[in-house]
């Protein structure tokens, strides 16, 4: 799969090609993807590792206020949604596909395996840890051991970033497997968090409904992290 690059704000994005081609593109060579939304850039404005560690990886846009700056850029420019990718790849595949997930709780877990067990759904979850909460994410030889036993062919990372985004690269030098940094996505997924409503998806209004929803856990990372991100997106563009 050729990958179409576009960089802004001293990050390299990557334009979206169909879920189909980044599925197959994952299976058969193992790469770090992460989705970068509005606040996993403002991060790298403070977190130069963090923006080493998106432009060495294969980093998707998850985010309208981000894709209007990119497409002024390439016009062409796809962004993707994490939680659109996660729901299509748990039912995709030629063959059979293990999934491993890495983030969350027991309860959402099970919550997800009920659903991928439904109707005639091939692939299987074979495996989860949820590392501490608050705690930088530290990779053990028993963590490693127990993904490898249980063969997974796509790992799926849903602790919030840059703390998924972190954990994707220190394992990405462990195992020889693609590993997805989705965020939120298994929450959306199981219900266990409302979902923005399909029209919302690429108004770029969605995070007004997700402040609705988590005001407490978000306020501030949409209302500072946005002005921020605006500021110095306009600066860049305008300074190209």
């Amino acid at each position: 799969m050729s990958l179409r690059k576009v960089r802004f704000l001293n990050l390299d994005f990557t334009s979206a090609s169909s879920s189909s081609d980044l599925f197959d593109n994952l299976i058969l060579n193992p790469c770090r993807v992460h989705f970068a939304a509005v606040s996993t850039v403002d991060s790298t404005f403070r977190d130069s590792e963090l923006q080493s560690i998106l432009s060495t990886g294969i980093t998707l846009v998850d985010s309208t206020p981000l894709l209007i700056f990119l497409k002024r850029i390439d016009p062409d420019f796809k962004a993707l949604r994490g939680t659109d990718f996660f729901r299509f790849a748990l039912r995709h595949g030629s063959r059979p596909i293990n999934h491993f997930v890495i983030g969350s709780t027991i309860e959402n877990y099970n919550a997800l395996k009920s659903i991928m067990s439904a109707g005639d759904n091939k692939n299987l979850l074979v495996g989860h840890i949820s590392p501490p909460f608050g705690e930088d994410f530290l990779v053990s030889t028993e963590m490693v051991e127990r993904i490898k036993k249980a063969k997974p062919d796509l790992i799926w990372i849903c602790l919030g970033s840059p703390k998924q985004d972190y954990a994707a690269y220190l394992l990405h030098n462990e195992l020889q497997i693609s590993l997805v940094c989705v965020g939120a996505a298994i929450d959306f997924i199981t219900g266990r968090i409302p979902e923005a409503p399909r029209m919302l998806h690429y108004s770029g209004f969605e995070w007004i409904f997700r402040l609705i929803v988590e005001p407490k856990r978000l306020w501030k990372r949409y209302l500072f992290g946005n002005f921020n991100f605006l500021m110095k997106a306009l600066m860049s563009y305008f300074q190209r």
